[in-house]
């Protein structure tokens, strides 16, 4: 596979990764992070970007088929994989080279991760220096921007999931990003967005603040898009039109008999529910590492683990979650959507080296609420700390 054809090739691979950087500022500006942040994480999934595409041209890898498939000329569109090919086939038409899609994509993914620094951001609202570190430590994690960096579903997905959370910071006047949100997440896994929209439509009906004029339209805009998007999730799961429970047992039973072979292969069928989501969020760990992706996952799922166990407490601590909170971060929509999603994967994936790149799909979501629990624990202990101090 050869990286750069020509001169001209190289030139479009150099604007494209210049490009980026100015969207990198554009939208730092956007979600109020700073510049110099802005262009360190994109600087920071380029790297990535490079090594994912050095680490394609030595194993075998989706990227290497989607660039080849665009190359052969195999563009016809359908949701799904076949459309991150389509969109390859058009970059192919522009002169762009396989590098030069790599950092199209890892565009994409970097805006995804500047979305979700912004969110988490959000959330700290006193600016609570132990919280901040945190949001370092967890935007940094290699497994992010690796998985995102490359030619493939994943920065679409990633891009989706972190455009999502950041509207549903601000619905009212982030309803357009949402509306790419969902756009982005039908192209590539029908079946994600439309419980990202259902997500919409449970959090529109329970939100007392929008008016009940405004809550019933949204509802019946959320139920008709619904009604759109479904067909197309079916089919691109296939599970078809007609879904009954006897279906739907025995699509799951084939869907864990799937990719059972290869070092990620892991058997969940005989798993409990809650072995299945404990696997599908935080395997490997190092000691089931087989190769040197999966060692670097294995590190990242333990700080996520422990990252976990760390939030489990804060909420603990919190006991009561204010009603008026619950609708100013739309935890409702954020909690459905990332418990749902979680579910139907972790129900249905038996290859940890597929559910190492899918869990982005949800885990920014989690991720999110875990910092809204240590950041309401810490407005707590601030409060308990003045009222001794009087």
């Amino acid at each position: 596979m050869s990286v750069v054809d020509s001169i001209s090739q190289l030139f479009v691979a150099l604007v494209t990764f210049i490009g980026g950087g100015g969207l990198a500022v554009f939208f730092a500006r956007k979600t109020k992070v700073s510049t110099k942040m802005g262009l360190l994480l994109y600087v920071w999934h380029t790297l990535f970007c490079l090594v994912f595409l050095i680490y394609t041209l030595k194993s075998p890898a989706d990227s290497i088929a989607y660039f080849s498939a665009a190359v052969n000329g195999n563009c016809s569109f359908e949701f799904g994989t076949n459309s991150v090919s389509s969109i390859t086939c058009i970059l192919v038409v522009l002169n762009f080279s396989y590098l030069a899609c790599f950092l199209f994509f890892n565009i994409l993914g970097s805006i995804g991760l500047l979305f979700f620094y912004s969110s988490l951001k959000q959330v700290n609202i006193s600016n609570n220096k132990f919280i901040t570190r945190l949001s370092i430590i967890i935007i940094f994690l290699p497994s992010i921007s690796f998985w995102s960096a490359a030619i493939g579903k994943d920065a679409m997905s990633f891009l989706s999931v972190s455009l999502a959370l950041w509207s549903a910071l601000d619905l009212k006047r982030r309803k357009v990003t949402m509306g790419g949100a969902i756009f982005f997440m039908l192209l590539v896994r029908p079946h994600v967005a439309a419980v990202m929209v259902l997500a919409i439509a449970f959090s529109t009906l329970i939100d007392r603040s929008l008016g009940q004029k405004v809550r019933i339209g949204m509802f019946i805009i959320s139920l008709i898009s619904s009604v759109v998007v479904l067909p197309f999730a079916l089919k691109y799961a296939g599970l078809g039109d007609d879904v009954t429970a006897n279906s739907l047992q025995s699509y799951i039973e084939k869907r864990q008999s799937y990719n059972l072979s290869g070092g990620g292969a892991v058997d969940i069928q005989n798993m409990s529910l809650p072995g299945k989501v404990f696997t599908y969020m935080f395997r490997p760990l190092p000691y089931e590492a087989h190769s040197i992706t999966s060692l670097i996952s294995s590190i990242d799922n333990v700080i996520l683990l422990l990252f976990f166990i760390y939030g489990a407490f804060k909420c603990v601590a919190t006991r009561k979650i204010k009603y008026e909170s619950l609708l100013k971060y739309n935890l409702a929509f954020i909690g459905v959507y990332a418990l749902v999603v979680l579910l139907m994967l972790s129900l249905t994936t038996a290859n940890l080296g597929i559910a190492m790149r899918q869990k982005w799909m949800f885990m920014p979501m989690f991720l999110f609420l875990i910092f809204y629990f240590i950041s309401q624990s810490e407005k707590i202990l601030n409060k308990r700390k003045a009222f001794r101090g009087i």
